[in-house]
């Protein structure tokens, strides 16, 4: 599983949105492998790569959040 498939199956359990405690909550309660103490700061460096509006985005990936 990675940081992408959680944050997309969270937001698909909570209708498309989610502020990013309620990701949190979610990804600790469904997540199936343990999560590591940083796991937060992985979970919006991950929403960063993958939203263009973000300094952090990835070019090569496609732009799958909004902020």
């Amino acid at each position: 599983m990675t940081w992408l498939t959680d944050i997309i199956r969270a937001l698909r359990a909570n209708g498309g949105e989610a502020p990013l405690p309620q990701l949190y909550r979610w990804i600790q309660r469904n997540r199936q492998s343990e999560l590591p103490p940083n796991f937060t700061a992985a979970i919006r460096a991950t929403l960063q790569r993958y939203c263009s509006s973000a300094r952090q985005y990835d070019e090569h990936n496609p732009d799958l959040f909004a902020n």
